[in-house]
Formats: structure tokens, C-alpha cells, sequence
């Protein structure tokens, strides 16, 4: 049974870490300060996480390079100082949190170098990947953590407080970017139609992670990036 003064309640079954994969065995060469095994990860994702850039904003190819580059820079770093865990997030999931991180430095740098207020859409990118705004360390694997609980929640299609479909491809195509006015176009709704399900939606994601022991202080602009 479990310890019920634990703040973190066991996640359920269906949220059980998966047996070791070969990226475990990736993850534990790069910690050992194997090039040749962080140059196969970087085979591996480079082109997602170039992909995930270009989806954030409004950002040229030189710059998505750019970001994706320092991605790999922190993500090597990470991992050498032994700052993920494989028993807590996959592999690619402490990658995206990465990501987010360095998206986030890369908003606030733009915001201090402009003086100016962010536009709408980069503030609402901003609140899309920032699930709990790491630094560093704990914060990163707290982040990949959380990003893989929404992911094992948005796979749930039955269940109290699941999402309905709608729900679900309209907070998936919102953190990517997508604004009200092109969803509602895309789906012959209101833009107000599509705020309440929005908003519905992330009531109920907020709602999960409570429930599974999870930080639920999260934006209301948030799911996870696909792999």
C-alpha cells in the first residue's frame, strides 16, 4: 500500500514506465561521454525538433537552426551531468523539455532585446510549452515528466473526465500554433465555440495531473509537443 502522506501519488498503471528500449542505452552512453552515441540521438531527432521550432512561431530557417543547435548543446550537458533519469521520462520526452526551455529563453531574450510586449500568437506559444518552465536539472525532468503524463492522457479515449475528440484536436492544434480564428474556420465553429472547448479541455488536463500527483499550475495553453 501506499505512503498516503506522499505528495506525489503512484501514477496508474497505465502510466507505468515501459521496459528499457535502446534509447536508454543511448541515454546511459551519452552520460558516459560517448560522442559516437550522442551523434546517433542527434541522427535520431534533429528533424523533429527542427519541425517543433518551425510550428512555435514565426521564425526563419537560419534561426530554427539556431535554436535547435542549442537544444543539443543543453541536452548534452544534461546528460553528461547525469540530469536525466530514465526511470522518470522517456528519452525523447527529456529532449522536447529541453526544447521548451530553450524556447522559452529564446521568447524572453526577444522580449528584452525588443522592450516591446510579445505579440499574441508568441505569447500564446510561450504558455503552449511552458508546462513548468525549467531551468535546469530537477526542473528539466519534472517538465519531461509532465509532458509524458498529457501524452498518456491524450491516448486515453474512455474514462472519467477523458477528453472528447473535439477537445483533443483542438488543444493539440493550439499548441502548435494554431489560432482560434483558423480552428474555427478549419472546423466550421465559432472562434467562441472554440475558446470553450479549449477551455474545457485544459480544465480537464489540469484536472489529470492533479489527480496523478502532478504540478497542476500549468498554463491553460498547454499539451505536449508530438514526437
Amino acid at each position: 500500500m501506499s505512503d498516503p502522506s506522499s505528495p506525489h501519488p503512484p501514477h496508474p498503471p497505465h502510466l507505468l514506465k515501459p521496459a528499457r528500449t535502446d534509447l536508454d542505452d543511448l541515454a546511459a552512453a551519452c552520460a558516459a561521454g560517448d560522442r559516437a552515441a550522442f551523434d546517433s540521438l542527434h541522427a535520431r531527432f534533429n528533424r523533429g525538433l527542427l519541425a517543433l521550432f518551425h510550428r512555435r512561431g514565426s521564425i526563419g530557417p537560419e534561426q530554427a537552426e539556431e535554436l535547435v543547435q542549442r537544444t543539443w548543446i543543453s541536452a548534452w550537458s544534461a546528460l553528461v551531468r547525469g540530469r536525466y533519469d530514465p526511470e522518470r521520462a522517456a528519452l525523447s520526452t527529456f529532449l522536447y523539455a529541453v526544447a521548451n526551455k530553450t524556447w522559452l529563453q529564446h521568447l524572453r531574450e526577444k522580449r528584452s532585446a525588443s522592450n516591446v510586449p510579445l505579440s499574441l500568437h508568441d505569447e500564446e506559444s510561450e504558455d503552449a510549452l511552458g508546462l513548468a518552465s525549467p531551468s535546469d536539472g530537477p526542473e528539466l525532468m519534472a517538465t519531461a515528466e509532465q509532458i509524458d503524463a498529457v501524452r498518456a492522457f491524450l491516448r486515453t479515449r474512455t474514462g472519467d473526465g477523458a477528453l472528447t475528440e473535439q477537445e483533443r484536436e483542438i488543444i493539440t492544434a493550439a499548441a502548435s500554433g494554431t489560432s482560434d480564428r483558423e480552428l474555427a474556420a478549419r472546423l466550421a465553429l465559432a472562434p467562441s465555440t472554440i475558446n470553450d472547448k479549449k477551455q474545457s479541455g485544459w480544465g480537464k488536463v489540469r484536472r489529470f495531473l492533479a489527480r496523478t500527483g502532478h504540478r497542476p499550475e500549468i498554463s491553460e495553453r498547454t499539451t505536449p509537443t508530438r514526437e
